[in-house]
Protein backbone atom coordinates (compact mmCIF):
# COMPACT_ATOMS: atom_id res chain seq x y z
CA UNK A 1 0.00 0.00 0.00
CA UNK A 2 0.84 3.47 -0.32
CA UNK A 3 0.64 4.51 3.64
CA UNK A 4 2.44 2.45 6.65
CA UNK A 5 1.49 0.65 9.10
CA UNK A 6 1.70 -0.11 12.78
CA UNK A 7 4.82 -2.02 13.09
CA UNK A 8 6.71 -0.37 9.67
CA UNK A 9 9.80 1.17 9.65
CA UNK A 10 8.87 4.66 9.62
CA UNK A 11 12.05 6.28 9.35
CA UNK A 12 12.67 4.25 6.33
CA UNK A 13 8.81 5.08 4.74
CA UNK A 14 10.15 9.05 4.93
CA UNK A 15 13.39 8.53 3.69
CA UNK A 16 12.40 6.27 0.59
CA UNK A 17 8.89 5.74 0.51
CA UNK A 18 6.82 9.02 0.56
CA UNK A 19 4.83 9.99 -2.05
CA UNK A 20 6.34 11.98 -4.74
CA UNK A 21 7.23 13.24 -8.19
CA UNK A 22 7.95 10.24 -10.25
CA UNK A 23 9.63 12.34 -12.43
CA UNK A 24 11.92 14.67 -10.49
CA UNK A 25 11.73 12.94 -7.05
CA UNK A 26 10.90 15.82 -5.10
CA UNK A 27 7.36 15.90 -3.34
CA UNK A 28 4.86 17.53 -6.09
CA UNK A 29 4.16 21.00 -5.54
CA UNK A 30 1.44 21.75 -2.60
CA UNK A 31 1.93 18.24 -1.70
CA UNK A 32 4.02 18.76 1.45
CA UNK A 33 1.06 18.61 3.95
CA UNK A 34 -0.99 15.27 2.20
CA UNK A 35 2.15 13.06 2.16
CA UNK A 36 3.07 14.43 5.92
CA UNK A 37 -0.18 14.05 6.91
CA UNK A 38 -0.62 9.90 6.57
CA UNK A 39 2.56 9.50 9.32
CA UNK A 40 0.41 11.70 11.82
CA UNK A 41 -0.15 9.14 14.14
CA UNK A 42 0.37 6.65 16.51
CA UNK A 43 3.18 4.23 16.13
CA UNK A 44 4.98 1.46 17.77
CA UNK A 45 7.87 -1.07 17.49
CA UNK A 46 8.36 -3.53 20.37
CA UNK A 47 11.84 -4.04 19.12
CA UNK A 48 13.00 -0.77 20.38
CA UNK A 49 12.04 -1.88 23.87
CA UNK A 50 14.04 -5.07 23.31
CA UNK A 51 16.93 -3.12 22.61
CA UNK A 52 15.81 -0.71 25.78
CA UNK A 53 15.83 -3.97 28.11
CA UNK A 54 19.33 -5.31 26.59
CA UNK A 55 20.85 -2.08 26.73
CA UNK A 56 20.30 -2.26 30.81
CA UNK A 57 21.27 -6.19 31.25
CA UNK A 58 24.31 -4.96 29.12
CA UNK A 59 25.91 -2.34 31.69
CA UNK A 60 24.61 -4.29 34.78
CA UNK A 61 27.54 -6.58 33.59
CA UNK A 62 29.72 -4.13 33.82
CA UNK A 63 31.93 -1.74 36.40
CA UNK A 64 30.36 1.92 35.12
CA UNK A 65 27.99 3.97 37.07
CA UNK A 66 25.10 4.44 35.27
CA UNK A 67 21.47 5.84 35.37
CA UNK A 68 18.44 5.19 33.84
CA UNK A 69 15.55 7.53 33.64
CA UNK A 70 12.38 8.45 31.79
CA UNK A 71 10.99 11.75 30.63
CA UNK A 72 7.70 12.94 28.68
CA UNK A 73 7.76 15.68 25.79
CA UNK A 74 6.21 18.87 27.17
CA UNK A 75 7.09 20.24 23.28
CA UNK A 76 7.27 19.37 20.01
CA UNK A 77 10.78 17.63 19.34
CA UNK A 78 12.64 18.12 16.45
CA UNK A 79 16.24 16.56 15.63
CA UNK A 80 18.35 16.51 12.57
CA UNK A 81 15.68 18.39 10.63
CA UNK A 82 18.24 19.88 8.04
CA UNK A 83 19.33 15.80 6.91
CA UNK A 84 20.03 15.63 3.19
CA UNK A 85 16.32 14.18 2.17
CA UNK A 86 14.18 14.15 -0.80
CA UNK A 87 11.29 15.80 1.79
CA UNK A 88 13.67 18.52 2.70
CA UNK A 89 12.92 18.27 6.31
CA UNK A 90 13.78 15.22 8.57
CA UNK A 91 13.99 13.52 11.92
CA UNK A 92 16.71 11.50 13.70
CA UNK A 93 15.26 8.06 13.09
CA UNK A 94 16.66 4.38 14.52
CA UNK A 95 17.77 2.95 11.07
CA UNK A 96 16.44 -0.51 12.36
CA UNK A 97 13.70 0.20 14.22
CA UNK A 98 12.34 3.47 13.00
CA UNK A 99 11.48 4.80 16.39
CA UNK A 100 12.66 8.65 16.74
CA UNK A 101 15.98 8.80 18.70
CA UNK A 102 17.64 11.55 20.19
CA UNK A 103 21.63 10.74 19.59
CA UNK A 104 24.08 10.44 22.19
CA UNK A 105 26.12 13.32 20.92
CA UNK A 106 22.99 15.53 20.95
CA UNK A 107 22.61 14.82 24.50
CA UNK A 108 26.30 15.65 25.22
CA UNK A 109 26.29 18.68 24.00
CA UNK A 110 23.18 19.82 26.28
CA UNK A 111 24.85 18.52 29.16
CA UNK A 112 27.83 20.27 28.99
CA UNK A 113 26.63 23.53 27.71
CA UNK A 114 24.56 23.28 31.14
CA UNK A 115 27.47 22.40 33.24
CA UNK A 116 29.62 25.30 31.39
CA UNK A 117 26.91 27.67 31.88
CA UNK A 118 27.27 26.76 35.49
CA UNK A 119 30.64 26.92 35.36
CA UNK A 120 32.09 23.62 36.50
CA UNK A 121 35.38 24.09 35.32
CA UNK A 122 36.68 20.43 37.03
CA UNK A 123 33.70 18.55 35.79
CA UNK A 124 33.32 19.39 32.24
CA UNK A 125 37.24 18.00 31.55
CA UNK A 126 36.78 14.97 33.92
CA UNK A 127 33.44 14.23 32.05
CA UNK A 128 34.21 14.91 28.19
CA UNK A 129 38.13 14.55 28.21
CA UNK A 130 40.55 17.45 26.83
CA UNK A 131 43.79 17.12 24.64
CA UNK A 132 45.95 15.54 27.45
CA UNK A 133 42.91 12.79 28.92
CA UNK A 134 39.91 10.86 27.68
CA UNK A 135 36.46 11.87 29.23
CA UNK A 136 34.76 9.29 31.62
CA UNK A 137 31.11 10.34 30.33
CA UNK A 138 29.17 8.07 27.82
CA UNK A 139 26.19 9.18 26.98
CA UNK A 140 22.86 6.56 25.00
CA UNK A 141 21.04 7.56 22.33
CA UNK A 142 17.47 8.33 23.85
CA UNK A 143 14.36 5.88 22.62
CA UNK A 144 11.17 5.76 23.08
CA UNK A 145 9.58 4.01 26.04
CA UNK A 146 8.17 0.58 24.39
CA UNK A 147 8.73 2.09 21.56
CA UNK A 148 5.34 3.78 21.26
CA UNK A 149 5.76 7.45 19.64
CA UNK A 150 3.24 10.12 18.20
CA UNK A 151 4.32 12.09 15.11
CA UNK A 152 2.36 15.25 13.96
CA UNK A 153 2.27 18.10 11.45
CA UNK A 154 3.54 21.40 12.42
CA UNK A 155 4.20 24.61 10.36
CA UNK A 156 6.97 27.17 9.85
CA UNK A 157 6.18 30.31 8.43
CA UNK A 158 8.94 32.45 6.41
CA UNK A 159 7.80 36.04 5.49
CA UNK A 160 10.57 37.02 3.30
CA UNK A 161 11.55 33.32 1.54
CA UNK A 162 13.20 35.43 -1.54
CA UNK A 163 15.41 37.61 1.02
CA UNK A 164 16.73 34.24 3.05
CA UNK A 165 17.12 32.62 -0.48
CA UNK A 166 19.24 35.51 -1.58
CA UNK A 167 17.31 37.07 -4.62
CA UNK A 168 15.90 40.42 -2.74
CA UNK A 169 15.95 42.58 -0.54
CA UNK A 170 13.62 41.87 2.68
CA UNK A 171 10.36 44.20 1.53
CA UNK A 172 6.80 44.35 3.12
CA UNK A 173 5.04 42.61 -0.13
CA UNK A 174 6.67 39.36 0.13
CA UNK A 175 4.37 36.64 0.48
CA UNK A 176 4.44 34.47 3.51
CA UNK A 177 5.02 30.66 2.36
CA UNK A 178 4.06 28.32 5.22
CA UNK A 179 6.62 25.50 5.25
CA UNK A 180 5.30 22.17 6.74
CA UNK A 181 7.03 19.71 8.83
CA UNK A 182 7.13 17.00 11.02
CA UNK A 183 7.32 16.34 14.70
CA UNK A 184 7.47 13.87 17.69
CA UNK A 185 5.07 14.22 20.39
CA UNK A 186 3.16 13.05 23.50
CA UNK A 187 6.31 10.79 23.71
CA UNK A 188 8.09 9.37 26.76
CA UNK A 189 11.72 8.41 25.87
CA UNK A 190 14.22 6.58 28.09
CA UNK A 191 17.82 8.06 28.78
CA UNK A 192 21.20 6.67 30.21
CA UNK A 193 23.54 8.43 31.34
CA UNK A 194 27.18 6.27 32.28
CA UNK A 195 30.23 7.15 33.74
CA UNK A 196 33.20 4.40 33.15
CA UNK A 197 35.18 3.70 35.98
CA UNK A 198 39.20 2.74 35.98
CA UNK A 199 41.46 2.04 38.14
CA UNK A 200 43.10 4.90 38.83
CA UNK A 201 39.76 6.82 39.45
CA UNK A 202 38.39 7.57 42.99
CA UNK A 203 35.44 6.24 43.71
CA UNK A 204 33.58 8.82 45.54
CA UNK A 205 34.66 11.36 42.82
CA UNK A 206 33.41 8.98 40.06
CA UNK A 207 29.91 8.82 41.69
CA UNK A 208 29.83 12.89 42.54
CA UNK A 209 30.42 13.45 38.77
CA UNK A 210 28.19 11.02 37.77
CA UNK A 211 25.18 12.14 39.35
CA UNK A 212 26.59 15.80 38.57
CA UNK A 213 26.23 14.73 34.91
CA UNK A 214 22.54 12.94 35.36
CA UNK A 215 21.37 16.31 37.25
CA UNK A 216 22.76 18.70 34.45
CA UNK A 217 21.01 16.66 31.29
CA UNK A 218 17.84 16.90 33.36
CA UNK A 219 18.13 20.32 33.76
CA UNK A 220 19.19 20.88 30.50
CA UNK A 221 16.26 18.64 29.10
CA UNK A 222 13.51 20.30 31.02
CA UNK A 223 14.94 23.99 30.96
CA UNK A 224 16.61 24.36 27.62
CA UNK A 225 15.62 21.45 25.53
CA UNK A 226 17.40 19.35 23.13
CA UNK A 227 17.06 19.27 19.59
CA UNK A 228 16.72 22.32 16.67
CA UNK A 229 14.53 25.66 17.19
CA UNK A 230 14.54 25.35 21.07
CA UNK A 231 14.92 28.83 21.02
CA UNK A 232 11.25 28.46 20.76
CA UNK A 233 10.52 26.07 23.30
CA UNK A 234 10.55 22.88 20.87
CA UNK A 235 12.41 19.82 22.74
CA UNK A 236 11.57 20.53 26.59
CA UNK A 237 10.66 17.43 28.34
CA UNK A 238 8.86 17.20 32.03
CA UNK A 239 7.98 13.93 34.58
CA UNK A 240 11.44 12.54 34.90
CA UNK A 241 11.45 9.33 36.68
CA UNK A 242 14.06 6.28 37.68
CA UNK A 243 14.58 2.94 36.00
CA UNK A 244 15.50 0.47 38.26
CA UNK A 245 17.48 -2.45 36.38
Amino acid sequence: GNKPRVGDNIGLWLDKLVQRDRRTGALEKGGRERAFRVFCDRWKCPAAQHALERRREGLKTTKALFKVFTARLDSPLMVDHGRAVATEVSLSFHPIYGTPRIPGTALKGATRAWLEAEGAIESVPWLFGDTANEGHLVMHEALPVDGAFALALDVLTPHHKDYYEGREPPADWLSPEPHTFLTVVETTFEFCVEVETRAKDDEARCEREHDRAVEALQNALEVNGVGGKTSSGYGRFRDFNEVRP
